[in-house]
């Protein structure tokens, strides 16, 4: 698969890959860390996700994704689901010029959205602050899903699912060749939801948080495949 093998680290809105060397220190650096200071560092995490899209079906006939545009994203503002962690997290995406997001419309309503990022979104990615920093630069032929939201007015079974072969096929019929994505270790209806339609685990996002002057406002992100991160887990 083309997805990237290397080990990242991210800290005040950049991302960098690392060496095999830089990555063992970085890790020992924060095993020690949470060693010395238990009571000062708080760690979150999030499985790292890969799709290959060759092996993904075509999604149902009635699946018609459209371009998310401005007058969208004015009506879902103002949509009740508009507080919604995932959907907020979008609309802050497209604030920051991250424009590349689709939905799924019926009858007038919005049933699914969500955005796919690619290696030519880099800049507009930079601009995301702290949160830049779980975010790796993509290879040619990868691009990223994220913040999935199905809408509480869509109760036809499957919906979300339908969605994710319809974009897809259009990341498919763009030239890529993979998918990437990461989900909270925590949410286990949406890991279960991803790996039952294809996703595989490739790795772990890992988000250090060190309460001490200065460092508390900044989070570290330490993204790894396999080994690596279960060292510092």
């Amino acid at each position: 698969m083309s997805v990237d093998s290397r080990d990242w680290l991210g800290i005040g809105g950049s991302c960098r890959a690392l060496t095999p060397r830089a990555s063992t220190r970085v890790t020992a650096g924060l095993h020690a860390v949470r060693v010395v200071l238990r009571r000062r560092v708080t760690a979150e995490h999030w499985i790292r996700y890969r799709l290959r899209l060759a092996d993904v079906p075509p999604p149902a006939p009635d699946v018609r994704l459209t371009p998310v545009t401005d007058a969208v994203v004015a009506v879902l503002r103002g949509h009740p689901d508009r507080d919604a962690n995932q959907l907020q997290s979008g609309l802050k995406f497209w604030d920051h010029g991250l424009r590349r997001a689709y939905v799924w419309i019926a009858d007038d309503e919005p049933l699914c959205i969500q955005w796919l990022l690619t290696r030519e979104d880099g800049p507009h990615v930079r601009e995301l602050g702290d949160w830049a920093g779980m975010y790796p630069v993509l290879p040619a032929d990868c691009a990223q899903v994220e913040n999935l939201h199905t809408f509480s007015g869509a109760r036809r079974k499957g919906v979300a699912t339908q969605f994710e072969y319809g974009l897809c096929a259009i990341a498919r019929d763009a030239g890529f060749e993979d998918l990437v994505t990461h989900i909270h270790a925590e949410n286990a209806a949406a890991r279960g939801w991803a790996e039952r339609m294809g996703w595989r685990p490739y790795g772990m996002i890992t988000r250090y948080q060190l309460d001490l002057p200065v460092l508390r406002k900044y989070g570290l992100f330490l993204l790894g495949n396999g080994a690596t991160v279960r060292a510092t887990a």
